[in-house]
C-alpha cells in the first residue's frame, strides 16, 4: 500500500506497511483455494492416483468393476480433434490388455454439445495405446445421479464417494483432498448446474421434432443433458452474421433477433414499418432486439401438450429467417457471413 505526500507541492511516495496480524487473520479466514473451480480437482485427483494406491484401487473399481491391476499412469488435459479428456488414467489388467478411463470432471458447469459422444469418440480415436476404454463422469452426487439415468457415461463416481475413501485412506494430504471435494459439493449445491432427465427428454423432442419438420432452421446443438434452467435455441447458424442471433426463449415466450451492441434507437429507426405486425422492438442492454410473443413452455412438464406452442415457435424463427433479407439491406448490414455491424461507424446511421 502506497501513501501520497502532497505537502509543499511535491509528490512522494511512501510504503505503508500492511499490520502483520491483520495479514494473519486475513489468511487465516481463508480457505487454501479461493475460488474453486474443475482444474483444481483434476489436479487434486491426479496426485492422489499417483500418490495413493488405496485411493488408486478403490478409484478403478468405482470405475470399472475389480482390483487386480497394474497402475500404468494418469494424465490431465489429454488433447485430439474432438476435445479433452480432463483424466486418462491407463492400466493393465490380469490378461495384459491395457484399459483407458476417459475421465470428464465437473462441478457445476454445464455439459458442451455431444460432450459424452465425443469423449467416447477419443477413446476410440486411442485404440492401438490402449485395448479397452470406459468413459467416467465424476462429479457432485447431486449433479451426477440424474445424469446417470441417460445412460451417456459408462461409470459415474461421485465427489463424496471419492471424500470417503480418502477420509480412510490416511495419506498426509488426504484431509486437504477431502476439504476441497467437500467445498465443490457445496458450491454446486449453491447455485450449479443441475440435470433434470424431464427437461433432458423434453429438450431431446423439441430437437426431434425441429429436424422432422423445420429442418431449414439450423438450429445450434444442445447439450445431451439439460438441466431445471432450460436453454435458448439458437437457429440460423451459417446464415446469420456472427453478433446477431435468432433465438426462442421458452420460458419467456418469445422468439427474437438480437442485434448485440446495437442501440434501440437506431434499430427501431431503420426497421420501423418494414416488418409484419407483431414483431416489437425491445432494449436489451447493452444490445436491442426484435421480438415476437409465442405460448411459454416448461421444459419440466409433459411434451405432448405443449406440441402446438412449440411449432407456433418454430414458425416464427421461419418467419424471421424469410424476413432476413430485407431487415439485412435496411439495416445496413454486410453480407450475413460478416460481422452484423453496418459499414458506418457508430451504430445504424
Amino acid at each position: 500500500m502506497r501513501e501520497l505526500n502532497l505537502s509543499r507541492g511535491t509528490c512522494s511516495a511512501s510504503v505503508v506497511p500492511y499490520p502483520a496480524k491483520k495479514m494473519l487473520n486475513d489468511l487465516l479466514s481463508r480457505r487454501p483455494i479461493d475460488s474453486l473451480a474443475e482444474r483444481e480437482i483434476d489436479l487434486l485427483l491426479l496426485m492422489a492416483l499417483h500418490c495413493s494406491p488405496r485411493f488408486r484401487a478403490a478409484f478403478v473399481e468405482k470405475a470399472m468393476g475389480g482390483d487386480d491391476f497394474r497402475f500404468l499412469g494418469a494424465w490431465r488435459g489429454v488433447y485430439d480433434f474432438t476435445g479433452e479428456s480432463d483424466l486418462i488414467v491407463l492400466i493393465e489388467n490380469p490378461d495384459g490388455h491395457r484399459v483407458a478411463i476417459m475421465v470428464e470432471d465437473k462441478i457445476d458447469a454445464r455439459f458442451q454439445p455431444d460432450q459424452a459422444e465425443r469423449c467416447r469418440q477419443r477413446g476410440e480415436n486411442g485404440r492401438g495405446q490402449w485395448d479397452q476404454f470406459v468413459t467416467c463422469l465424476c462429479a457432485p452426487k447431486t449433479y451426477a445421479e440424474p445424469v446417470g439415468k441417460t445412460n451417456a457415461w459408462d461409470a459415474i463416481v461421485t465427489y463424496e464417494d471419492l471424500a470417503a475413501v480418502l477420509a480412510g485412506a490416511g495419506e498426509s494430504f488426504s484431509a486437504f483432498i477431502v476439504a476441497a471435494l467437500d467445498q465443490a459439493v457445496t458450491k454446486q449445491r449453491q447455485g450449479g448446474f443441475v440435470p433434470s432427465p424431464e427437461a433432458t427428454e423434453f429438450w431431446g423432442q423439441y430437437r426431434s421434432l425441429q429436424r422432422a419438420e423445420f429442418p431449414l432452421l439450423s438450429m445450434t446443438r444442445l447439450g445431451e443433458v439439460q438441466g431445471v434452467n432450460e436453454p435458448w435455441p439458437r437457429f440460423g447458424e451459417g446464415s446469420l452474421p456472427p453478433r446477431v442471433k435468432l433465438e426462442h426463449k421458452p420460458r419467456k415466450g418469445q422468439v427474437g433477433l438480437t442485434f448485440q451492441d446495437l442501440k434501440l434507437e437506431d434499430v427501431r429507426r431503420r426497421l420501423d414499418g418494414l416488418l409484419p405486425a407483431g414483431f416489437e422492438f425491445r432494449r436489451t442492454p447493452p444490445s436491442a432486439a426484435v421480438t415476437v410473443n409465442v405460448p411459454p413452455l416448461d421444459a419440466l412438464k409433459p411434451f405432448e401438450p405443449q406440441v402446438e406452442a412449440i411449432r407456433t415457435a418454430l414458425r416464427a424463427a421461419e418467419s424471421f429467417l424469410d424476413q432476413w433479407p430485407r431487415i439485412r439491406a435496411a439495416a445496413g448490414f454486410p453480407a450475413a457471413t460478416a460481422d452484423p455491424r453496418p459499414a458506418v461507424a457508430e451504430g445504424i446511421a
